[in-house]
């Protein structure tokens, strides 16, 4: 009874003091549990976004050099007659070394050898005479790999040519005569170091992360450290956590995420590491701001209590009422309970916005995997900022029109992109190819050659010319303007320079290369 009258005898203020109290607890309670919200928000988006990124590198740039490897070496091993082979020495080995002296200029191969069954073998270019001293190519791995797989083209495992520091790694297939009987094997070695640079280029890197490839077994092939090129894993339980073609994991131990991407063991696996440190830097962002909007809230709810408690006593008689509300699973959304939060919502909406924006700039072109027009303005303009010698090309497929008209836009994409691969395929280590709109092209040469780009886009022309296609009738050829930058000159000078030399190709009969000038 006393204990009643006590109660009874309570002021408003002392209730309101109270019920500040009492709604502390659930709006830290609501707080807590839109902060573990935010946090697994964030580091899903998070996830997804490297996820996505890894995915991308893997499918723009490592499985197209991959291909574009195997397609030089089935173009090499197309000139290869058997019989040359099948003898008891090599024939034509000068025209042999003579054709190889041309690929190994223009696709950046390392060395080009065979080999046949009596161990007679030709290597250009040739090695000194004290290295192949009891050398025989039979029991080498790249040999006894291709005779173990005659139909395929066969990869050995990366290693590292000391004499040179460099990581090779070696394609080999089986020579074989009617009947498949093998007379010998052709191989040929590739390094890995321009695939390394591509990958850990400044627009292909992650914002505060980083890229690394991986060999099955853990061997470190690309990373942006090269002392630890060709060393083993340090944290190799990574490998274990490797699961399916693609995914992601944390480690907890170095605080970093990491998302994989392995698809075929000879292109190894392909890794994006993240920290996580900047993801706490996130996190802690939203505790700060909720804990602000808290403190706020409490605040104001005892300035509301000290002016009227009228409207006090009617504002808590609400949150009770949707606390109340909220614990029956009738509350839609904390926004409408506590507008003090809305902040927080806008931060979160900025912070969606800002991901979605992330995400849909990207550099590549979604059809043909080359740089789109963005990246060549960018690139465009920083090159020009350098006041050094500067040649740009435009490239125009002739009748595409006719071709898309005629054979549907589906046919039109495929030639697109066809041509896109020979371009990345003879173009990625002496500058950057675009994609300009359309079927037309755009090429910032990163060499001051003349004679070297002439030869490249008459290699380019030709090949376009050469290609074969399933549609009747189907002829692809292309007509290119090369513009060369003199002293001041503004990107729209170069560029009209280089559109004027396409015109005057496409009007001397088109599928040329015409220099400005």
């Amino acid at each position: 009874m006393l204990k009643n009258r006590r109660r009874k005898k309570w002021s408003l203020l002392t209730r309101t003091w109270l019920g500040l109290v009492l709604l502390f607890i659930p709006m830290l309670i609501l707080a807590s549990i839109y902060y573990l919200h935010m946090k697994h928000e964030i580091l899903f988006e998070h996830k997804e976004n490297l996820i996505s990124q890894n995915d991308q590198l893997y499918h723009s740039v490592l499985a197209p050099y991959i291909n574009t490897l195997e397609e030089n070496f089935e173009r090499i091993y197309k000139r290869v007659d058997y019989r040359d082979l099948a003898g008891a020495n090599i024939l034509h080995k000068q025209q042999y070394q003579r054709d190889w002296q041309v690929y190994l200029n223009l696709m950046g191969l390392n060395n080009i050898y065979f080999a046949n069954e009596q161990s007679h073998y030709l290597i250009y270019p040739a090695p000194p005479e004290s290295t192949l001293i009891n050398y025989n190519p039979t029991v080498r791995s790249w040999y006894t790999l291709a005779s173990e797989n005659p139909d395929h083209v066969v990869w050995t495992e990366p290693y590292m040519n000391y004499g040179s520091n460099e990581l090779i790694v070696t394609l080999a297939r089986a020579v074989l005569a009617p009947g498949n009987k093998q007379v010998g094997v052709l191989a040929i070695d590739t390094k890995l170091q321009p695939l390394d640079k591509v990958l850990n280029s400044s627009h292909m890197r992650v914002e505060h992360g980083y890229q690394m490839l991986l060999s099955a077994q853990g061997v470190i092939l690309a990373h942006p450290d090269k002392s630890l090129i060709f060393k083993d894993m340090q944290e190799i339980d990574w490998l274990s956590k490797i699961q399916g073609d693609s995914g992601i994991f944390e480690d907890h131990r170095t605080q970093q995420l990491i998302a994989y991407h392995q698809h075929d063991p000879k292109y190894g696996i392909l890794l994006t590491i993240l920290p996580t440190i900047n993801i706490h830097k996130i996190f802690a962002r939203v505790s700060s701001n909720i804990m602000l909007v808290v403190g706020v809230t409490s605040i104001c709810y005892l300035i509301v209590a000290l002016i009227g408690y009228r409207y006090f006593r009617r504002m808590v008689n609400e949150i009770v009422h949707h606390i109340r509300a909220s614990r029956d699973g009738l509350a839609s959304s904390p926004s409408e309970l506590i507008p003090e939060l809305m902040p927080v919502y806008g931060e979160l909406s900025a912070t969606t916005s800002e991901f979605n924006h992330i995400r849909q700039q990207t550099l590549l072109d979604p059809l043909t995997g080359v740089y789109n027009r963005r990246f060549f303005d960018e690139l465009l303009h920083a090159q020009l900022g350098k006041q050094q010698p500067l040649y740009l090309v435009m490239f125009d497929l002739d009748n595409f029109k006719t071709v898309n008209d005629t054979y549907g836009h589906q046919v039109g994409d495929v030639v697109l992109f066809k041509v896109c691969k020979l371009a990345q395929s003879l173009f990625y280590e002496y500058g950057w190819f675009c994609r300009y709109g359309g079927e037309e092209f755009v090429m910032i040469f990163n060499i001051n050659d003349r004679n070297k780009i002439h030869l490249l886009l008459e290699e380019f022309r030709q090949g376009v010319a050469l290609f074969e296609w399933r549609e009747k009738g189907l002829i692809s050829t292309v007509s290119v303007g090369v513009a060369y930058k003199k002293e001041e000159e503004s990107g729209d000078t170069l560029l009209e320079k280089a559109d004027a030399a396409l015109y005057r190709a496409k009007c001397e009969g088109k599928n040329r290369v015409i220099f400005d000038g």
